[in-house]
């Protein structure tokens, strides 16, 4: 009877450890996932939220998106962004991009607990990038006031999806 318990606890624990490893390989495919603090008297224009990250695949697919925290004093439907993209070969791109806070009817995109909320926004879906080293990316914000109160964390998560089909164009200009 002792011999089965030892063997039923050695059969668990080697389950466990293959389950643990199994959802950590899960983990493997995020790229990044940082976050910026928002000082408390708010996102300055001069301000940006900063990221660098490493591509050594050009043959995936990512996916992109931003997880804010705010709080529900936030004034706006949304946020403009100016984005910058600095690609390893020092190209630099900057699109402008309204980031949706608000339902029309004013209710909040994610989830709230009292006054605060959070939200994860998909930036990209099947993107992909042509070129392997390190990319930067920054959000600046561009709305109607400097020193936007209301946002609070401003976090970037790149992850890798799977394999891109050779029809996709690639996200930076050669």
């Amino acid at each position: 009877m002792i011999t089965a318990i030892k063997y039923n606890i050695s059969a668990s624990l080697i389950l466990f450890a293959v389950l643990s490893l199994s959802m950590s390989a899960c983990n493997s495919d995020i790229i990044l996932d940082e976050d910026f603090a928002i000082p408390e008297y708010g996102w300055a224009y001069n301000e940006q939220a900063a990221f660098e990250f490493e591509i050594e695949d050009t043959t995936a697919l990512y996916r992109m998106a931003v997880d804010i925290d705010h709080s529900t004093e936030f004034p706006f439907q949304n946020i403009y962004l100016r984005i910058h993209s600095v690609f390893p070969n020092d190209t630099t791109n900057i699109i402008q991009h309204s980031v949706e806070l608000q339902e029309p009817n004013g209710q909040w995109i994610g989830g709230c607990s009292g006054e605060d909320c959070s939200v994860r926004v998909i930036l990209s879906e099947n993107m992909y990038f042509n070129q392997t080293g390190t990319h930067k990316i920054s959000f600046e914000q561009y709305t109607r006031r400097d020193s936007l109160k209301g946002i609070e964390k401003w976090g970037l998560i790149l992850e890798k999806m799977g394999t891109k089909p050779t029809e996709l164009s690639p996200v930076e200009t050669e």
